[in-house]
């Protein structure tokens, strides 16, 4: 008989710290999933404004292929991405341009086609990581 209960009390305990695993997991990747979607809204947020704005759609097509992150300053486009990915560090780039990050890194991207009186025809890529 006092075999039974402390068998009874074993499987019970078991049985709660799976239970107890199973949420802490469940709880785990579901904020994990809302940073990665925090981070992408932003990035689209940034790039929608980049293509809606002829400011920065010029400031942009004005610059070479390759990291324009140093030439973006002049026309406000840096601190308007730098308000806006706070806390993050990014690079913008004009077709490709190489990151040497061991982190996680959020790629997004948006075609600039052309400011009112010329043709640009860009593709614009934001790189984002913590």
């Amino acid at each position: 008989m006092v075999k039974k209960g402390y068998l009874l009390t074993l499987e019970a305990i078991i049985a709660v710290v799976i239970l107890f695993l199973f949420i802490y997991s469940i709880m785990f990747v579901g904020g994990r999933i809302n940073e990665n979607e925090k981070v992408k809204e932003r990035m689209d947020f940034v790039l929608k404004e980049v293509s809606l704005n002829n400011v920065y759609r010029e400031c942009v097509g004005l610059n070479k292929t390759g990291s324009i992150k140093e030439d973006i300053v002049d026309c406000g486009l840096k601190d308007f991405i730098d308000s806006n990915l706070e806390g993050y560090s990014y690079d913008l780039c004009i077709e490709f341009c190489e990151i040497n990050v061991d982190k996680n890194v959020y790629v997004s991207s948006v075609f600039i086609s052309a400011v009112l009186d010329r043709k640009i025809g860009k593709e614009i890529y934001l790189y984002v990581w913590e």
